[in-house]
This record gives structure tokens, C-alpha cells and sequence, in this order.
């Protein structure tokens, strides 16, 4: 059965793809950039103690790069998530597929990063011996990819509940509008016949 058969037949979750406004799409970049931006000084003074002449800016341009990359990955892993939510009844074939989505998003985000150090060492002249550092690494990268991952799993999750706030409220606000109507409905005939 087809991933979008399967979310159609149960509950039906708010399209997170669709519905995530430019300020909710601006506070995730700005949480995602504050992450690299807070680990981007000790990693230089960590090159810097081993003995490479490594400066915050050269981290924080491969930084960049792969905040780049996971901005840009945000809007079509949360669509593939839309189509396959931990519903009852599927959250053991969902939950798999979610993983993995997860894994393929890594190896994407790690080869990504991979290329990313390639070219940082490149365009500053930096020492090649960097690129034999574990940082530099493709399961190094692989790992962050999978917490790259978890944070766009979790973001999704808070857009999704907050879509479905709004949904609701918005449902019962027409509810209670109906229910006014009806009662005022109700109302004036009884006035105009007596």
C-alpha cells in the first residue's frame, strides 16, 4: 500500500509542508543557525589545540554550508513526513519508514557536509591533514546528519500539534457561531408571534 493511502485512511494530520508560515519558517532557521553559530568557537579552539591554524570563520563557513543544505532539505522531508504519520494502527510500518527517511537524510546531509570541509580547506588554503581528521570524516558528518534529522523530526511534530491547535479552535469557533445562529433562529419567531 502506497505511503499516501496509508495517511489517507488514517487520521488525518495537517499538512505541515503546506500550512508552516514564513515567521514559523524563519524561528527554525534562526534555531538551526543559533546551533551552529554556539558550536562553531569551540570547534575552532579545538582545531586550534591540535595544532592546525584553523579560525571560527572557517568553521562557521562550513557551518553555513550545511545549514544551507538542511533549510533548503526542511520543506520536502516534512512533506514525506505529512504522508507518513505515527497514526494508531501504522505507527510500526510509519515509524520504519521515518527511520528510514532519517538514515537517507543523513547520508545525503553527510556527503553534503563531506564535500562541504573539501571545499572550506580548499578556498581558505588551509592544511590538507584536516581532511584526515575525524570532524572531517563522512560518519562524523553521517551522525550530525542524523541529528540534522531529529530536529527537523521534532520541528515537525510542534508545527504539526500547533497546526492542529489552530484547526481546532478554528472548528469550534464555527461551532459555537452555528449554535448562535440556530439559537437566534430558534428566537424570532417566538418574538414576532407573541
Amino acid at each position: 500500500m502506497a505511503l499516501a493511502a496509508r495517511a489517507a485512511t488514517s487520521r488525518a494530520f495537517p499538512p505541515v509542508h503546506r500550512l508552516t508560515t514564513r515567521a514559523q519558517r524563519l524561528v527554525f532557521a534562526a534555531i538551526v543557525l543559533g546551533i551552529v553559530g554556539f558550536a562553531t568557537p569551540p570547534t575552532a579552539r579545538d582545531f586550534q589545540g591540535r595544532g592546525f591554524d584553523v579560525h571560527w570563520w572557517h568553521v562557521l563557513t562550513n557551518g553555513l554550508i550545511g545549514l544551507a543544505f538542511v533549510l533548503a532539505m526542511a520543506r520536502p522531508v516534512w512533506r514525506v513526513l505529512d504522508t507518513i504519520p505515527l497514526a494508531p494502527g501504522h505507527r510500526w510500518r510509519n515509524g520504519a519508514a521515518r527511520l528510514g527517511l532519517g538514515a537517507a537524510f543523513a547520508a545525503l546531509d553527510a556527503t553534503w557536509a563531506y564535500a562541504a570541509t573539501i571545499v572550506t580547506v580548499g578556498l581558505y588554503g588551509l592544511d590538507a591533514r584536516l581532511l584526515a581528521e575525524r570532524e572531517a570524516a563522512w560518519t562524523y558528518h553521517f551522525v550530525q546528519g542524523l541529528a540534522a534529522f531529529a530536529i527537523l523530526l521534532i520541528a515537525h511534530t510542534i508545527l504539526q500539534r500547533s497546526h492542529e491547535t489552530r484547526q481546532r479552535e478554528a472548528l469550534e469557533r464555527s461551532l459555537a457561531i452555528a449554535r448562535l445562529q440556530a439559537l437566534s433562529l430558534e428566537l424570532q419567531p417566538h418574538f414576532l408571534f407573541n
